[in-house]
């Protein structure tokens, strides 16, 4: 009876209850994507999902810098917001980071258009690719904006709905309605038709939750500024495209040494261990706010022990995961058809280095919302050089597996010092398995 007792309270926590729904929503948006991908490998192959992953490459890089760090920011300073009840606080800071990302989302849409006519991109792309690049940035960077904005008001269907359902789904449906054929750009309209869709719902639900305090005065409430808010965002573009380009340097050294078809076999296995990540994510998505909250009250105590039940949670949801990939690699790559069986030692590789998010938990939340941002960014920057120089080292000649290599010996560092740093800074693990 005790031992049912505590489940039903596990059960009934808020981490659990919250990380549960984004988690059934995210597989939802897994599923979508799959679907999508599925539909791209098996109708034009391995180079044509190459040509596809690099046009996400492009646009998701182009986006980071047009966000300016506002997504990571509206996290901690809504969530911090909230907390106070401090709703025109909300609003003003709304304003600012949505002026800020559209003009340099426009900016650097315009910048890539007259770069693209002096022939800068011909080496991987077309015309068509560009303009399909330009067109998505606006719509990505927003979308990213408005999902992290739902998670810190705590809306979490509307995050996990906008951040990983709406994109694959208007994806596979657009796609679908092309009637792809052989056309090997049909996936780079569908992809960027479908960033506008979502936004655009995004941004109807968003006026429907905010319930009109976004139109509250213009005065500023908190005494802050909209270069003060730069100022706060920088570390968090930093630390965000560390991030990213940790996660996608060893495709980017792929492509260029390999090419589209490699970087294709490459990126179906990287997708099917993406799902040892699912845990992690939905996790994040609920213990960010919590531990910001923690944080601005002093709270370090709640700042350990939300921490603790996050890391748990994500190992015991991930290791059934991670060990199935393991199993199945082989069956799980050839569903994306023959050619990709390939790939099976450089998945094994990826599975390996992912074993390290799961056993040390949010290290990452932790430090970006404890204020200790900077130290995540030379940490971040620190793993992005060991992945980019044992990428260089492997990959000429084993292709695949060799970018497997310095994703995970990047991962392995960037876990293992921000671990080590929370123990020196906080004085606790974050380890509670």
């Amino acid at each position: 009876m005790m031992i049912l007792q505590k489940v039903r309270r596990w059960l009934g926590h808020e981490l659990v209850r919250g990380s549960g729904l984004t988690l059934g929503i995210r597989l939802v948006g897994i599923a979508l994507s799959y679907a999508f991908s599925l539909a791209v490998t098996n109708l034009l192959g391995p180079e044509a999902f190459g040509d596809y992953t690099f046009f996400v490459l492009l646009i998701n890089v182009l986006a980071i810098f047009s966000a300016m760090g506002f997504d990571g920011l509206a996290v901690r300073h809504i969530a911090g917001c909230t907390a106070q009840n401090d709703l025109a606080g909300v609003a003003f800071f709304h304003r600012s980071a949505l002026r800020t990302q559209v003009i340099t989302a426009i900016g650097l849409a315009i910048l890539l258009l007259l770069l693209h006519q002096t022939g800068w991109f011909s080496k991987w792309t077309n015309g068509v690719w560009v303009l399909g690049v330009a067109l998505a940035i606006l719509p990505q960077t927003l979308l990213k904006y408005f999902s992290q904005a739902f998670k810190a008001l705590r809306e979490i269907r509307w995050y996990a709905l906008f951040n990983y359902v709406a994109t694959p789904l208007f994806s596979l449906l657009i796609l679908l309605g092309l009637q792809i054929g052989g056309d090997s750009k049909a996936p780079v309209w569908a992809q960027t038709c479908a960033l506008w869709a979502a936004l655009i719902a995004a941004i109807f639900v968003w006026h429907r939750t905010f319930r009109g305090a976004m139109y509250e005065d213009e005065t500023n409430p908190v005494g802050m500024s909209g270069s003060s808010f730069l100022r706060q965002s920088w570390p968090f573009l930093l630390t965000t495209s560390v991030m990213f380009f940790n996660h996608w340097a060893d495709q980017i050294v792929l492509k260029t040494l390999r090419g589209s078809y490699d970087l294709g076999i490459y990126a179906a296995g990287n997708r099917i261990v993406n799902l040892v990540t699912i845990p992690l994510m939905a996790v994040n998505s609920i213990a960010a706010p919590k531990l910001a909250r923690a944080w601005a009250q002093s709270d370090l105590g709640g700042l350990r022990k939300a921490a603790q039940q996050a890391t748990r949670l994500i190992f015991w949801t991930s290791a059934p995961v991670l060990l199935g990939v393991v199993l199945l690699a082989g069956p799980l790559l050839r569903l994306f058809g023959p050619q990709f069986s390939e790939g099976v030692l450089a998945m094994q590789i990826l599975v390996l280095g992912q074993c390290f998010n799961v056993m040390v938990g949010p290290t990452g939340a932790v430090l970006n919302m404890t204020r200790y941002d900077r130290l995540m960014n030379k940490l971040a920057l620190a793993s992005l050089s060991v992945n980019i120089v044992v990428s260089l080292l492997f990959t000429p000649a084993w292709g695949a597996a060799g970018a497997a290599m310095g994703s995970a010996a990047g991962l392995a560092v960037l876990n293992g010092s921000a671990w080590y740093f929370i123990r020196r800074k906080l004085g606790f693990s974050t380890i509670r398995i």
